[in-house]
C-alpha cells in the first residue's frame, strides 16, 4: 500500500511538471526589441518593430535585427497587423525602446502610454525618446555602428548617459502620472542623427517637454542639465566654467555628487522658491594654466563656480517663466504637498502665477583635488 501511494504521487507530480499553460513553440512567436511611432500622409499610425532574429551559429547563437512595418488607425492595430506580415505572435517582454516622431507626439502620448500599461508584456521601465528628425523610423533604420540589435546600442547610451547628466530619465508609471495631473508637465530624451564620415550616427542628447501628453518644444543639451540640477536628477557631468573675459579662460569641473533641496516661502501673495545646490566636484581640465589647487585659488575658483551656477540657473528659470510659459519644475505639485490650503486658492490660477513667482538660487560647490597632478600645466613663454 505504501509502495503504491509513492507510486501515485510521483505520477501526479510528473502531470503537474510536464507543462506550462502559457507555452509556446519558439516557432511561432517574434521577440521585439523596440519600435518606431509616425504617422503617414493619411494620418494613421505607422509602427516598425525592430524583431530579434534568433540563428544557430557556430559560437552557439547569432542575433540580427529584422525590421518590419504597419500601419494603423490606432497603435495596438498596426502592431497587431505585424501579425500578417511575420505570421507570428509579437512577444513584447523584451522590449526596451520607443522612438516616437514630432508629428504623433504632437497628436498626444496618450495612445502609446496607455497600451504600454494595459499591454500584460510591456515593462514600465521602456525607454520614450522623441526623434528630432523628420520620422522615428529613419534613426531606427540607420546603420548600427556599436551594436546589430538597435535596442543594445539605446541600452548603452543609456547606461552611460549619467556621464553626461544632459538626458532625463523618466519611467512609464512617472509619464502616466504627469499626463493625468493638469499641473504636471513631462520632459522626455530627446534622439537625433549625427553626421560623421558620412554614416549617420545616433545622438541621444537633450530633451523634449509636454503639455497635457502633447509636444509643446525642445530644450537643448545645457538647458536639460540645468532642468535636471533643480530638480536633484544630477548624476554627473561636467561644469564648464569661464573664469576670465577671455574666452579660452575655462575651468572643467567633474561632478561627483550632487544635492539639490528646494524650500519655498509664502508670505502673503508673495511665493518665493529657494532652490539649495551642494555639488562635489574635481578638477578636471583648466585651460588658462592659472594655479587652482591652493588654498588662494580654490577659494577664488570656488566664489566664481557658485556665481556661474547661481546666474546660469536663474536665467533658465526666468526663460522659462517668460517664454515657455510651463512650470515644468513641479513647483506648483511642491506647494499642493506643502500647503494644501494655499495651494487650493491658487489651483486654478497656477499657470499665470508660475510665471511671476521669484525664484532664488544658492550654491555650494566643494572642490576636490585633482587625480594626479596637484598645479595647472602652463607654457613657458
Amino acid at each position: 500500500m505504501k509502495k503504491l501511494s509513492i507510486f501515485i504521487a510521483l505520477i501526479l507530480t510528473l502531470i503537474f511538471l510536464t507543462g506550462c499553460w502559457d507555452y509556446s513553440e519558439i516557432e511561432d512567436i517574434a521577440i521585439a526589441s523596440g519600435m518606431t511611432v509616425d504617422l503617414d500622409e493619411n494620418g494613421l499610425y505607422l509602427v516598425n518593430v525592430e524583431l530579434v532574429d534568433i540563428n544557430p551559429s557556430t559560437s552557439g547563437v547569432d542575433l540580427s535585427p529584422l525590421i518590419v512595418e504597419a500601419e494603423g488607425n490606432t497603435i495596438i492595430e498596426a502592431i497587431r497587423n505585424i501579425i500578417s506580415i511575420s505570421m507570428k505572435r509579437v512577444r513584447w517582454s523584451h522590449g526596451s525602446y520607443v522612438i516616437i516622431s514630432q508629428e504623433a507626439a504632437k497628436k498626444g502620448l496618450i495612445p502609446l502610454v496607455d497600451w504600454i500599461a494595459r499591454h500584460p508584456e510591456a515593462r514600465l521601465t521602456i525607454h520614450i525618446l522623441v526623434s528630432k528628425e523628420n520620422t522615428a523610423k529613419e534613426i531606427m533604420l540607420e546603420e548600427r555602428p556599436f551594436a546589430k540589435i538597435r535596442a543594445l546600442e539605446f541600452e548603452k547610451f543609456v547606461k552611460s548617459s549619467h556621464y553626461l547628466s544632459k538626458l532625463p530619465h523618466v519611467e512609464v508609471y512617472r509619464l502616466i502620472n504627469q499626463i493625468s495631473n493638469k499641473n504636471l508637465y513631462s520632459v522626455l530624451p530627446t534622439i537625433e542623427l549625427k553626421d560623421i564620415n558620412n554614416k549617420g550616427y545616433s545622438k541621444m542628447m537633450g530633451s523634449a517637454y509636454f503639455a497635457h501628453g502633447k509636444l509643446e518644444g525642445f530644450l537643448d543639451s545645457m538647458e536639460t542639465m540645468k532642468y535636471l540640477f533643480i530638480l536633484d536628477e544630477i548624476e554627473g557631468g561636467l561644469l564648464i566654467v569661464p573664469t576670465g573675459d577671455n574666452t579660452d579662460d575655462k575651468v572643467s569641473l567633474d561632478i561627483l555628487k550632487n544635492k539639490t533641496h528646494i524650500d519655498i516661502d509664502i508670505e502673503d501673495d508673495n511665493i518665493t522658491f529657494i532652490i539649495n545646490i551642494n555639488t562635489t566636484v574635481n578638477i578636471a581640465e583648466v585651460d588658462n594654466g592659472v594655479n587652482y589647487s591652493d588654498i588662494e585659488g580654490r577659494s577664488s575658483l570656488k566664489k566664481i563656480a557658485e556665481e556661474f551656477l547661481e546666474d546660469e540657473l536663474e536665467s533658465f528659470i526666468r526663460y522659462t517663466q517668460k517664454d515657455i510659459g510651463l512650470d515644468i519644475f513641479g513647483f506648483g505639485n511642491m506647494i499642493r504637498k506643502k500647503n494644501k490650503h494655499v495651494w487650493k486658492a491658487i489651483e486654478e490660477n497656477w499657470d499665470s502665477i508660475f510665471k511671476e513667482v521669484n525664484v532664488v538660487v544658492n550654491s555650494n560647490i566643494k572642490i576636490r583635488n585633482s587625480e594626479h597632478i596637484s598645479k595647472s600645466i602652463k607654457a613657458d613663454e
